[in-house]
């Protein structure tokens, strides 16, 4: 056998190698194979807008796939890393909720459309999401000074922020401030007299949190100046007096349940130590006083308003009330006028007077 025969049978045997290799390679990727998986999303809104978006964070999904070998791999490449963003259905922008058949939206809206593979089924099949509306308002700061005496009006390093809250709670701000309280350094033994400045953390008040109500800042710098040093006390069992006006005594009667004729939460209060010392020693006294108008009592006899009546407190010169007082519930009727015949010099308009109403609470 010649050298050049020798060579062109190598040569021929490399070309079927070749071949061999190239059909291989093409079934195999041609092979059909099934394969699940497991992937992530995110629903995201469109950009600018203010929407909330129930399940927030990323959703897990176990994903049966369809396809070749090759396409597979590709699918396997996709999946990794971070998790495919899928956005909100235009209908939801203001607000509402859908089911997302999640094999369309995979497809769809992400690129595993592009890849070669079909989707047989997913786990879970649809996805409900619900849309909330957000809206930025701005809330005055204003200082609550929890009982420390100051000798002058605290000032804050910026006079308002804004708060990020879903749209149906915006009606609830109603122009109030958002308080800055420096109860935190009532029991810090603060100097009288000098410059003070600290950091107070902001609170969102509990009728507007949620878990998409935000704040536009954490803290703010207040400054200020003690003029004397207060003493805290907590006072139990402050009785509720009835100061009905003589005017309304004929026309109601107006009474005080059983379990609320003393309040029911103690009451935070500061003042000096001379005065809180006296009402701990019991020398002097606070007094809780309802003091109802004609339009409140009707009100609730109507049914038009709940039966609740607004507390204030009485107390002694330079002590303040720090906490809440909330309001009390009372039973109010309306006192019917009798008519009687005319006997003796007795006229048709005269009336039986209604019994006395006890204005003092029962002693406990």
């Amino acid at each position: 056998m010649t050298r050049l025969h020798l060579l062109d049978k190598l040569k021929t045997v490399g070309v079927v190698l070749l071949v061999s290799v190239l059909v291989w390679l093409f079934a195999e990727g041609a092979v059909v194979q099934q394969e699940t998986m497991t992937l992530r999303i995110r629903i995201l809104p469109p950009p600018g807008e203010q929407v909330a978006i129930e399940p927030g964070g990323t959703v897990s999904v176990q994903v049966a796939f369809r396809g070749s070998s090759a396409g597979m791999q590709r699918v396997a490449e996709a999946i990794r890393g971070t998790p495919f963003q899928v956005p909100l259905p235009p209908g939801l922008i203001g607000g509402g909720e859908e089911s997302l058949t999640l094999e369309a939206v995979l497809m769809r809206e992400t690129p595993l459309g592009e890849l070669g593979v079909t989707i047989i089924e997913t786990e879970p099949r649809t996805l409900l999401v619900r849309a909330i509306p957000l809206v930025t308002r701005v809330m005055k700061l204003e200082v609550d000074t929890a009982g420390l005496g100051l000798s002058e009006a605290a000032k804050l390093s910026v006079p308002e922020v804004q708060i990020t809250l879903p749209e149906v709670l915006a009606a609830r701000l109603d122009d109030r401030p958002l308080r800055v309280s420096l109860a935190a350094f009532a029991d810090d033994n603060l100097p009288v007299g000098q410059p003070l400045s600290r950091e107070v953390r902001l609170t969102i008040p509990t009728d507007l949190k949620t878990a998409w109500t935000t704040l536009g800042r954490e803290e703010v710098t207040v400054l200020f100046r003690l003029r004397e040093r207060r003493v805290p006390l907590a006072l139990e069992n402050v009785p509720i007096y009835l100061n009905i006006p003589p005017s309304l005594l004929d026309r109601y009667r107006v009474r005080l349940p059983g379990n609320q004729e003393t309040l029911v939460e103690a009451v935070s209060l500061s003042g000096p130590a001379a005065i809180i010392g006296r009402l701990r020693e019991g020398q002097a006294r606070v007094r809780a006083q309802v003091t109802p108008t004609a339009e409140e009592l009707e009100a609730i006899v109507t049914g038009e308003r709940e039966p609740l009546l607004r507390i204030s407190l009485n107390t002694p010169p330079g002590v303040e009330v720090v906490s809440e007082v909330p309001p009390v519930r009372v039973e109010v009727q309306r006192v019917e006028v009798q008519r009687i015949e005319p006997d003796d010099g007795v006229t048709p308009e005269s009336v039986i007077p209604p019994p006395a109403i006890e204005q003092e609470p029962r002693t406990q």
